[in-house]
């Protein structure tokens, strides 16, 4: 079957074709602002800096910042005195 029967048997490209395709295009156009959290509101991994331990190695810095346990932020007000 060519693509030429096809276009007979469901109809050619005319004005509702149009006209869908128009609404499709500027609905998906202004939806895309709605999926663009997908990709920018993605919790990232990071730690705050703590300027009392900036001599010390990243992953050390990890280490001693992060209370062991602790799986989610909250309040945590450590002494970074004893550490360094």
């Amino acid at each position: 079957m060519l693509k030429s029967d096809v276009n007979a048997y469901i109809g050619d490209f005319g004005a509702y074709q149009l006209r869908v395709f128009v609404v499709v295009f500027f609905l998906g156009m202004f939806s895309t602002d709605s999926i663009q959290i997908v990709f920018i509101g993605a919790g990232m991994p990071h730690w705050c800096r703590v300027p009392e331990l900036d001599r010390l190695p990243d992953d050390v810095q990890k280490n001693v910042a992060i209370p062991p346990g602790l799986l989610r932020y909250g309040p945590f007000t450590p002494s970074y005195g004893l550490a360094v």
